[in-house]
């Protein structure tokens, strides 16, 4: 009984003391120093006289002070915008230099450029189209028309005919036309002249031959004499019935009358070792050949080369194939296709410089150096016209084509020296 009344005392005084500590009536609670709802009433109540009340409006200014007002707020994103705006403002200027550096060479390029090529010039006496079969015009220009046709390029022709050479020169060296083949030994000095003052433009001289040095702009295509001679002196040994030949050179004794003497005699010895061989002088200024042949048919000459220049060539030529009652072995075109009929032309001996003259135009386009070309028989630059006389036997124009195809194929050797004009 005791432990039962000492624990219902002590649940009643727990009772009685939390009925103490929850009532409003028994032991009152300091009020609080600032509540919620007074807040608000102090900042309606900010002008009264009330001692309170300054405190409770710092309290509400502290309060309020991390709130923003509406333009600082707008001020700080201006502010920040620009920033960002900033990085992206540094992304044009790449575009701006990209374009700068463009146009700088393009100016560089323009200051500097060579005229682009539109052709190659061909001056010549001549037309082609008009020029004696088998000339040496014709292949010229089909030598210049493959070289064009080959860099998509035209030929630009100018036909003199006995005008003027230096205004066709000037007229073509326009730095359009990087290449100029004039052809004709006649204009020899004329064409050394023109790359002389055109030292810009390459010049190919063709039938040209000059004993002074050559230019860096200036490229030769001659013809071997000797070789000329020696076919020639070939055919006749095989045409001869009078065992007696003749050549007809120029009487300056320069290179070429040597050279083509000397081949001559070779060619006859190889086809006629028992032949008589003339040589024939000519004063080139003062004769035509007239006399010449005549004093040759004395002699029983009964085949004859003249080995001149273009003009007083063509002319003996037809003399003595007409009315000078020889065999003619005629250069530099096809005699027997010009002549009348009942021509004494045995055969031709052309210059065919096409091949040549392709070849030293490519070379000279890559940047090859100045040369002289020889026309041989071994590089095609020498042949014979399509046909022989009909009067020649069959089996005497077989042994004469053969003889001619072992000299194109180099079996056979002429036995000259070139360079001096000497029998080796």
């Amino acid at each position: 009984m005791n432990l039962f009344y000492r624990l219902s005392l002590l649940t009643l005084c727990l009772f009685l003391t939390a009925c103490a500590i929850t009532s409003p009536d028994i032991n009152p609670q300091p009020v609080l120093p600032t509540r919620v709802a007074n807040v608000t009433a102090s900042v309606a109540n900010t002008n009264a006289p009330s001692a309170t009340s300054a405190p409770k409006a710092t309290q509400v200014s502290a309060t309020a002070a991390p709130t923003l007002p509406p333009t600082l707020a707008n001020t700080a994103t201006m502010t920040f915008t620009p920033s960002a705006t900033t990085t992206a403002s540094a992304t044009p200027t790449r575009p701006t230099s990209t374009p700068t550096a463009t146009l700088t060479p393009t100016a560089t390029l323009t200051s500097t450029a060579t005229p682009v090529p539109v052709g190659f010039g061909f001056i010549s006496r001549v037309n082609p189209k008009d020029a004696p079969a088998g000339s040496i015009e014709i292949a010229s220009y089909d030598g210049v028309k493959v070289a064009a046709d080959s860099f998509s390029l035209r030929v630009d022709a100018e036909y003199i005919g006995s005008g003027d050479f230096e205004a066709a020169a000037k007229k073509l060296a326009d730095g359009k036309h990087p290449i100029i083949v004039v052809v004709g030994a006649d204009l020899t000095a004329a064409t050394r002249k023109a790359a002389s003052t055109y030292p810009f433009v390459k010049f190919v001289g063709v039938n040209q031959q000059s004993d002074e040095a050559l230019l860096s702009n200036l490229s030769l295509v001659i013809s071997r004499s000797d070789e000329e001679g020696f076919i020639a002196g070939m055919i006749s040994g095989y045409l001869t019935k009078s065992r007696v030949v003749a050549v007809m050179v120029p009487n300056n004794n320069n290179f070429e009358a040597k050279r083509y003497t000397n081949g001559f005699t070779q060619g006859v010895r190889y086809s006629c070792g028992i032949c008589q061989t003339i040589v024939a002088q000519i004063d080139v200024e003062k004769e035509n050949g007239t006399e010449v042949i005549a004093r040759l048919q004395r002699q029983r000459a009964d085949v004859l080369l003249p080995a001149l220049n273009h003009t007083l060539g063509a002319d003996v030529t037809k003399l003595g194939a007409t009315t000078g009652g020889l065999w003619v072995i005629g250069v530099g075109r096809d005699y027997g296709a010009t002549l009348n009929d009942g021509n004494r032309v045995a055969i031709s001996i052309l210059r065919t410089p096409n091949e040549v003259i392709v070849q030293l135009i490519k070379t000279w386009m890559s940047g090859g150096p100045a040369m002289v070309v020889t026309l041989s028989a071994t590089n095609n630059g020498l042949r014979l016209s399509p046909k022989f006389a009909s009067e020649i036997s069959p089996a005497a124009t077989r042994l004469m084509k053969d003889s001619f195809d072992m000299l194109s194929s180099g079996l056979l050797d002429v036995g000259v020296d070139f360079a001096t004009g000497d029998v080796k």
